[in-house]
């Protein structure tokens, strides 16, 4: 559907994901990831979870559940990393608030997700929550 809009998304590996649709991941363009000495560490991280008929909640995740989470949802060759790797990622585990997204009814759960990330922004003082007016 989208090959004609990203030259090169058939050559890559599908993955089939939670809900059973296969699909295929790019990675961002180059220009738009911000390099290491000026990237920002979340605040927020929220892992999805589709449940039919379930009324959005955005419970926070016990310490070991964002990187099972994480784990989980990585391409096989990457569901094993090395001490080092699982190393890198655990302080930015450990800073940022937790969810699991636990949605039915789309437009429900991003309200929900919005309002938590605007609780964010406001409690962290974020610039962000200005520049996408949440601030306000």
């Amino acid at each position: 559907m989208l090959a004609s809009v990203f030259p090169g998304l058939e050559a890559l590996p599908e993955r089939e994901r939670e809900d059973g649709v296969m699909v295929r991941y790019r990675l961002p363009p180059a220009y738009s990831v911000a390099s290491p000495a000026r990237a920002l560490h979340p605040a927020l991280l929220v892992f999805p979870r589709y449940l039919q008929g379930s009324a959005a909640a955005l419970p926070q995740l016990t310490p070991a559940g964002p990187l099972g989470r994480l784990l989980a949802g990585c391409q096989p060759s990457l569901r094993h990393p090395s001490i080092e790797a699982v190393a890198g990622i655990m302080p930015t585990m450990e800073q940022a608030s937790c969810r699991e997204l636990v949605m039915g009814d789309l437009l429900d759960s991003a309200r929900h997700v919005m309002k938590l990330a605007e609780d964010t922004c406001v409690r962290a003082g974020h610039l962000f929550g200005n520049i996408f007016g949440l601030n306000s």
